[in-house]
């Protein structure tokens, strides 16, 4: 796209410069038909006016080939510092991904320790203990020790909510009676 731009203008020089040049050589014409001097001075004129225009010219190229060479330095600095910041980036989330697996196994062998203790858990808390297993697998893709849990997990009873709470109000009441 700068190339055509860089076309575009080169053109737009060009076609200035030559109507110039033909204007000049308009006004000159008379002069060509008159003394010899006012000849000299017109064609001394034009000459000057090409060699300026050729002198801009390759000062033009050069200048457009040292803002494309800038430029192609200031995109590869720019890619290089993107890169960096994708790498710092991707360093932070490895890091975030560390903490979390390791809080989430914390979490999913104390629970488990738990609920093994307990010898019995709620579906709740079963379905809790899977979802965060799995959730934990996302992660780390394999780990043996915490897969012997689940395996150990899996084999407990459950227990609803309602019995659970039903024979906590019956050891309750067995309590207070053997105390009268």
């Amino acid at each position: 796209m700068d190339e055509k731009r860089n076309d575009e203008v080169d053109k737009k020089y060009t076609d200035f410069v030559y109507w110039v040049l033909t204007g000049l050589l308009v006004i000159a014409i008379p002069y060509v038909a008159g003394p010899k001097e006012e000849f000299k001075l017109a064609l001394y004129g034009i000459l000057l006016l090409v060699a300026l225009f050729v002198w801009w010219a390759r000062g033009a190229a050069k200048r457009r080939k040292e803002a494309a060479a800038k430029s192609d330095e200031h995109q590869e600095a720019m890619i290089s510092e993107i890169r960096e910041g994708f790498q710092g980036l991707s360093n932070r989330v490895d890091n975030l991904q560390n903490a979390q697996s390791s809080t989430m196994r914390t979490q999913l062998i104390h629970y488990a320790e738990k609920y093994l203790e307990r010898g019995w858990f709620t579906p709740e808390e079963h379905q809790s203990w899977h979802n965060m297993y799995e959730q934990y697998l996302a992660i780390v893709e394999k780990n043996g020790f915490i897969d012997s849990y689940k395996d150990k997990l899996d084999k407990l009873p459950e227990k609803e909510l309602d019995t659970v709470i039903e024979e906590y109000q019956r050891s309750k009441n067995n309590s207070a009676n053997t105390e009268n």
